[in-house]
């Protein structure tokens, strides 16, 4: 197979990297000689100008061939400072390359000289018509591939950035789509009929739009698979959070489960509570496929960001009672407040004041709901004043029918350390005892 890489004949290199490629996958360990072909490969195209000009593809040389090799590459995990360099320069060309092709993001200055490889083969494209943005595939394929390359390999900052910045120019040029702005003013194009509010669109531009819903989408799964794998990045990110939150809340399942997940992504102590309260604020209007998730996320935000204990679980019980059943299967947001109480004395009497108010005044508590009263009673019942325990023992007796076989389980756990903390409910707990001995449940039966 080395001597099929190194092959004149690009057909030949281009079936000896999709094998060398497949075998990689199934068998990471089985191949590691092929690496500094790779990598010479990739420096005799973009550094040296060596390769086959029937190759070229939107101006690039090379890319479906470029796009086996870096994958290729990022099953190599032993990077020397010399291949490192090697790599680096290629991807400071093809970066070079892509700016000059699609226009460099305003937030970056272009790096590239007169002297760079491959300048000359090009000038900038000036074109804005959405119609040609189809010229420029494969250069988002490539530059797809290098931010695949960056969440494995140890780029410089420089190079990091130059690709995050790329990222935040397509969600900034396109968020106006995704967030639901009125469409560009009617071009010269005979095609436009009027929408269901009676305003006249333009059928391409439309067209288009759904084009820059996919680019922004694209741009969004990227930067949360690199601040995910180069959490030094983070910082760079956080400047579009507002816009993340919008396309956040929009009902489009491309868009806002992604940035939700990279709002998550980009979380720290400066911006971890404001965006867990983000998160929060907009839970109550939440599409159903995106509410556990909501729930999910900002609990663990408040529990790692948040100082004030107090607020924190006033936040977390919020987010119980908004939540309804979605969480019934997950014991993420409870445990939390329960985690939180341990810890601070000071607080374990107020709330399991209140979750017991919040319980009994409910009319179909939840089983999350069920589970967390339970045990703050059975844990914390001799602290409280603002109930006796035979109301706790009614209570919990209530409760016990309305979860399932681990809420009922926590609710008899908590019933026996009732009793124990005080005997007049001993008689009640005991009579409930013995009518769920022969529950087909195993976990209640034994517990009984």
């Amino acid at each position: 197979l080395s001597s099929f890489l190194l092959s004149k004949s690009n057909g030949i290199v281009q079936c000896a990297s999709t094998l060398i490629l497949s075998i990689i996958q199934s068998q990471s360990a089985s191949i590691i000689d092929f690496f500094p072909i790779v990598i010479d490969q990739l420096c005799a195209i973009y550094l040296k100008n060596e390769y086959d000009k029937e190759t070229i593809r939107g101006k690039i040389p090379c890319p479906f061939l470029t796009t086996k090799l870096f994958r290729i590459l990022i099953f190599k995990s032993d990077w020397t400072e010399s291949d490192k360099e090697k790599i680096e320069s290629v991807v400071s060309t093809l970066l070079d390359l892509i700016d000059l092709l699609i226009g460099a993001p305003p937030l970056i200055s272009k790096t590239g000289s007169a002297n760079s490889p491959l300048t000359t083969m090009i000038t900038p494209s000036n074109s804005t018509n959405t119609d040609n943005q189809s010229s420029f595939l494969p250069s988002y394929m490539i530059f797809s591939e290098i931010t695949d390359l960056a969440a494995s390999v140890p780029f410089n900052i420089t190079i990091l950035d130059r690709i995050i910045n790329r990222f935040l120019s397509i969600i900034d040029q396109n968020s106006l789509y995704v967030l639901g702005s009125p469409l560009l003013p009617p071009s010269s194009h005979p095609k436009k009929q009027l929408d269901e509010t009676n305003t006249i669109i333009d059928i391409d531009t439309y067209d288009a739009s759904i084009k820059e819903v996919d680019l922004c989408f694209f741009a969004i799964n990227k930067l949360n698979l690199i601040v995910r794998s180069v959490p030094l990045c983070t910082n760079t990110v956080q400047p579009i959070q507002d816009t993340l939150v919008k396309m956040m809340q929009k009902r489009n399942v491309l868009v806002d489960v992604r940035a939700l997940d990279l709002l998550y992504a980009i979380a720290s102590r400066e911006n971890g509570v404001q965006i867990s309260q983000q998160i929060v604020d907009f839970l109550p209007k939440s599409p159903i496929y995106l509410r556990e998730s909501l729930c999910m996320k900002a609990a663990v935000l408040l529990q790692s960001y948040c100082t004030e204990d107090e607020s924190t679980v006033s936040t977390l019980l919020k987010i119980l009672q908004i939540s309804g059943k979605y969480l019934d299967k997950s014991d993420t947001v409870w445990r939390s407040i329960v985690q939180t109480v341990a810890v601070r004395p000071g607080i374990q009497k107020k709330v399991t004041e209140d979750v017991y108010s919040i319980v009994k005044s409910a009319v179909l508590p939840t089983v999350t709901l069920t589970k967390l009263a339970s045990f703050l009673i059975g844990e914390y019942f001799e602290r409280v004043t603002a109930f006796d325990a035979k109301s706790a023992a009614d209570l919990l007796i209530k409760l016990f029918d309305k979860g399932d076989d681990r809420a009922k389980t926590i609710v008899l756990t908590s019933l026996m350390k009732l009793v124990v903390k005080s005997g007049d409910v001993k008689l009640t707990a005991r009579d409930f005892f013995r009518k769920n001995v022969s529950s087909l449940s195993y976990e209640v039966a034994q517990r009984s």
